[in-house]
Parts: C-alpha cells; sequence; structure tokens
C-alpha cells in the first residue's frame, strides 16, 4: 500500500510541475486585470453549481460501490452504477440548460457590484463556461468507476498527457485568443481525457456501457441516499467559495485574481491530498472495516499519516522560507504591479499552512467515512464551512484578503481535531504518530526558517528555490533520524542498495 501510495504522490507531483508552468503562463499573458477576474468568477461558479450538486455523490460513491459489491456482488453493483452514469448525464444537461437560460442569477452572485461592460462581460462567459459542468462530471465518475476496480495510474497518465496539451494550447492561442484561450484549451484537454478514461473503461472490461433495460432512478436514488448526510456540507462549502470571491471582489479590482494566484500552490497540495486518500486509503479501509480487520483498519491509516505530515513537512518548510521566490520566479514576467506581488507572496505563504490543518480534516473524515460513520463527518464538515463563512464575512472589513486562509487554518483545524476525537479505534498508536510527526514537521520549519534567514544568495530565483528545497529535505531527513521515524530507514536501506556501502 505504501509503494502505491508513493508512486500516486509521484505522478500528482508531476502534474504539480505542470501546473507551475500553467501558472506562470497565465500570468504572463493576463497578470491581475479585469478579465482574469470575470474568467475566475465564471469558471468558479459553474464548477461550485457541479460540486453543491455531485460532490457529495463523488466523493461516497467508491465506498458505496464496494459495500453493494461485497455484499450484493459485482453484477448488481455495476448495473446500479449504470443507472447513475446513466440519470447524472441526463440531470447534468438539465443543468447546463439552466445556466445557459438564467446566466443572471450567478452574476448576482458571484459579482453582485459589477455593472454594465463587466457584467456584459460575465455573462458572455458563463455561458461559453456552462457545459463544463458536463464534461466534468463525466470524468469524475469515469475515474471513480476506474479507482474502484484498483486502477489507480491510468487515470493519472492520462491527466497528465491532457494537462500538457492544456498547456500548449494556451501558448498557442493566447496572443490572437486573450482570455478565451482559457477556455479553449480546457475543452480539448477535458475531451482528451473523456476518451483515455473511457477507453481505458472498455479496455479492462468493465460492463458499465451496456444497458440491457432502461436504467432505474431507485438505483440512482441508493447512491443518492447514501450521499444524502453530505449534500448540505458540500453546498455550503460551495456557498462559502462563492461568499468568498464575492467579498474579495469588492475590495479591489484584481484582487480575486491575487488570492487565485496565491492560493494556488496550496491547492494543488491540497488536491493531491484529497484525491489520493479517495483513491487508495478509502477503499482499503472501507473493505478492512466491512471484514472486520481493525489491526490491519488502523495500521493502513497509519502509513498515509505518517507519509502525508513527512511531504507537508518538506512542503510547508520550503513556502515558509521561500514563496517570495516562488512568486517572483512564476509570476515576474507577467503584468502583475509590485503591491499585488507582495500580497501573493504574503498570502502564498500563509496558504502553505492550510495545508497541515486541511490534512488532519482531510484524513480523520475518511477513517469516518470508511467506517460507517459518514454523518457524523458530514455534521462537522458542515461546522466546519458555517464557521469559515462567518470568520470571512465579519473579519474581512477589519483584516482585509488575509482573514481567507487564517479562516481556513483556524476551522479546519477545530473539526479535525473533533474528528480525531471520534476516530474509530482505540487511539493510543494515532496519538503517539501525530505527536512525533508534529514535532518533525515544527522542527523541520524552524531550523530551515533560522538557516535561509542568514543566507543571503544573489542569484537567479530557481536556484536559490533549488538550494532551500535541498536544505529542507537534508533537515527533514536528519530529523526523521533524530526521531526514530520508520521511513528515515527505508532511506538508509535504498542508499545501501544503491550505493553498495554500509551506513
Amino acid at each position: 500500500m505504501k509503494q502505491k501510495t508513493l508512486f500516486l504522490f509521484l505522478l500528482r507531483f508531476l502534474k504539480i510541475g505542470v501546473a507551475f508552468i500553467n501558472l506562470s503562463l497565465t500570468a504572463k499573458y493576463f497578470g491581475v486585470s479585469l478579465e482574469k477576474d470575470i474568467w475566475i468568477l465564471s469558471f468558479t461558479s459553474v464548477l461550485v453549481f457541479d460540486a453543491a450538486v455531485w460532490g457529495a455523490i463523488n466523493e461516497t460513491f467508491r465506498v458505496k460501490f464496494l459495500f453493494i459489491r461485497e455484499s450484493e456482488g459485482e453484477v448488481i453493483a455495476l448495473d446500479k452504477t449504470k443507472s447513475l452514469l446513466f440519470y447524472s448525464f441526463f440531470i447534468s444537461i438539465l443543468m447546463v440548460l439552466f445556466i445557459e437560460l438564467f446566466p443572471n442569477i450567478f452574476i448576482k452572485l458571484v459579482a453582485p457590484s459589477f455593472e454594465k461592460d463587466e457584467l456584459k462581460s460575465l455573462l458572455t462567459m458563463i455561458k461559453y463556461v456552462a457545459p463544463c459542468l458536463l464534461f466534468h462530471q463525466l470524468s469524475n465518475i469515469g475515474v471513480s468507476i476506474l479507482n474502484a476496480y484498483e486502477s489507480f495510474y491510468i487515470p493519472e497518465y492520462s491527466n497528465l498527457l491532457s494537462s500538457i496539451l492544456n498547456l500548449v494550447f494556451i501558448v498557442l492561442l493566447a496572443p490572437t485568443m486573450g482570455i478565451y484561450s482559457l477556455l479553449v484549451s480546457y475543452y480539448i484537454g477535458v475531451f482528451l481525457f473523456l476518451i483515455l478514461i473511457f477507453y481505458q473503461i472498455r479496455k479492462k472490461k468493465i460492463l458499465i456501457f451496456e444497458y440491457h433495460y432502461f436504467p432505474k432512478f431507485k438505483d440512482f436514488y441508493i447512491f443518492f441516499l447514501y450521499a444524502l448526510p453530505f449534500f448540505v456540507p458540500f453546498f455550503i462549502g460551495q456557498s462559502s467559495r462563492v461568499i468568498e470571491k464575492n467579498l474579495v471582489s469588492s475590495i479591489d479590482v484584481g484582487m480575486v485574481s491575487a488570492l487565485d494566484y496565491s492560493k494556488k500552490f496550496s491547492e494543488i497540495l491540497s488536491s493531491v491530498l484529497t484525491s489520493v486518500l479517495a483513491t487508495i486509503l478509502v477503499p482499503l479501509l472501507s473493505v478492512s472495516y466491512t471484514q472486520k480487520k481493525d489491526s490491519e483498519f488502523i495500521h493502513e491509516f497509519l502509513q498515509t499519516l505518517q507519509i502525508g505530515f513527512l511531504i507537508l513537512s518538506l512542503f510547508i518548510a520550503i513556502f515558509t522560507s521561500s514563496s517570495s521566490h516562488f512568486v517572483n520566479l512564476l509570476y515576474q514576467s507577467g503584468t502583475i504591479g509590485t503591491r499585488f506581488m507582495t500580497i501573493i507572496s504574503e498570502l502564498t505563504m500563509m496558504y502553505s499552512w492550510t495545508t497541515l490543518p486541511f490534512f488532519i480534516y482531510l484524513i480523520f473524515g475518511m477513517a469516518l467515512l470508511s467506517s460507517g460513520k459518514e454523518k457524523t463527518y458530514a455534521l462537522l464538515g458542515t461546522i466546519m464551512q458555517v464557521l469559515n463563512i462567518l470568520f470571512n464575512y465579519f473579519l474581512i472589513n477589519k483584516i482585509g484578503v488575509y482573514i481567507v486562509p487564517y479562516s481556513i487554518i483556524i476551522t479546519n483545524l477545530i473539526c479535525g481535531l473533533i474528528m480525531y476525537m471520534k476516530f474509530p479505534f482505540d487511539k493510543k498508536d494515532v496519538t503517539k504518530v501525530l505527536i512525533k510527526y508534529s514535532f518533525v514537521l515544527i522542527s523541520t520549519v524552524l531550523i530551515h526558517k533560522y538557516l535561509t534567514s542568514y543566507i543571503y544568495l544573489d542569484i537567479h530565483n530557481l536556484y536559490v528555490l533549488v538550494i532551500n528545497s535541498v536544505l529542507a529535505a537534508i533537515i527533514l531527513f536528519i530529523m526523521a533520524i533524530l526521531f526514530k521515524l520508520e521511513e528515515s530507514f527505508y532511506v538508509i536501506n535504498l542508499f545501501k542498495r544503491v550505493f553498495k556501502f554500509k551506513l
């Protein structure tokens, strides 16, 4: 399991590299501008609508599918999944038509302060973006089906390839099409991704497209009913994103873009953590729980918890000390002014710290979901999102845009610790790991920050980042040895095998 998790992390980190190039190109061509704000507001609002309706079902599909397959057999599980695929496709088409016919509803929600030409541009963009909802949902279901059959790598290869193609078309189209190049490149990339995903489903002979009878709505309703407790937190969570954009857009023109640029680094890592946990950990924990293998459940959970903490230790250490170098490297060639560059740099550092409480919230939430405590998970998720909205709404005028990452840190940490208290089995080993790996993370970040503050390198930002990253990795490795983490022994044994000498 650990090897699968590490390899999946590696594939995701390759995609992070592509995402960084995407950020740099976007900053180069569009900078901090009204048209970039319009693209973010329209694209985000459509995906928010999609997540509010389908997010809960997408997150719980793998668990429910495995439960049905274990109890009723594969044929019945596939028949019910066919109904899910059919009705989600049909409902998604209706959702797209709704956006096309009533786009003003979205405009009032995401940008109430926009007027005249701004409103017209946003209206046009939302209509063009609307079909993204359908393709996004189809890709989510396709990946979930492959994951349910333990096909983890093919979706990642396909996604990576489509992301690279997306970059190519941005470069080719941006000079002539402007901001609409982002839209065209998205559609080309997602079409390729869907073709590859559904090709793999057929290749693996997963009989999901063979309908011998009209799909039953009651089979679709089974997935809906299982996901029902999660609809409230997902809806409130997506509402929180809309309210956040709404509040930030009222501060200053370009601030939405600045916030979007700054949160991209942490969002990419958070999406990696989310996908890896949902792809590998949840199915493993669900099977262990249904088969009453408690020790196996705890073992798999701890393995992932440890790996996650080590990755976050490296990430937070680097961005706490070097956020300005990242921002300068990726965005300096664009049209972003000094003031916004400073804001983006500060927010980037703050957002790097949001990944830790988010990871704690997420992994313990996955443990609750996999052990039949989905209602507890959903309730705490709802509380977290409500608190997040309240923090942003009441404090944004006092603290400014910086309240957004602050609220994420506070709310995720509160609800994550409550979920830790609700862990379904004995927490003794879990508590030990949390304490030990937290000390490793904090020690690594503080030592790295101290050392880099005394090192001034008048060289290119890329070289500074490489040096700081290597330094962070060395410090983390030393901390792992000092705290006797099991991962340090794996690395030492790897060195022994590679270099064939005794340490």
